[in-house]
């Protein structure tokens, strides 16, 4: 058995009355409605921080999602709580669980499916840097990779 350590960074962690909340900031140029907030009823990104919030022991009654609206006149402030129940953190730790096991698997495979839901807004609402590489032919992808890009 090996254990499984993930790490989280909260921007805040917050009570008001008796209710404790973890924060998360985003900033974005779509309008703030309903569509947006919906996005992130199933994300990842929170669901895991309430996930880790409660492994700890540590109380979380929500995550509040704090995003600014950039706009050509200035900026908008909203704010909107993501609440998850018990059933749905069990959930998020399969999921977790199931992405660890295909990293170790995809590892010892040498092989790393493309995984395309985001590639046209991923990059905060814009195309992903690779997809130009991603797009091309598999026999031609290290090529691209190697002239049109400084490894760090």
């Amino acid at each position: 058995y090996n254990p499984i350590w993930l790490q989280c960074h909260w921007d805040r962690y917050s009570s008001l009355a008796e209710y404790r909340f973890i924060h998360e900031r985003k900033t974005t140029s779509r309008y703030l409605g309903k569509d947006y907030w919906l996005g992130y009823e199933t994300n990842l990104q929170l669901a895991t921080y309430d996930l880790a919030a409660h492994k700890l022991g540590i109380r979380c009654d929500g995550a509040v999602l704090e995003a600014v609206q950039i706009q050509a006149g200035g900026v908008r402030l909203a704010l909107n709580v993501v609440t998850k129940g018990p059933e749905q953190r069990a959930e998020t730790e399969r999921e977790i669980l199931q992405l660890i096991a295909n990293a170790h698997k995809y590892h010892a495979e040498g092989h790393w499916p493309r995984r395309t839901a985001a590639c046209s807004s991923a990059a905060g609402g814009k195309p992903c840097e690779f997809l130009e590489v991603c797009a091309a032919a598999p026999s031609v992808r290290e090529q691209l990779l190697e002239t049109g890009f400084v490894r760090m």
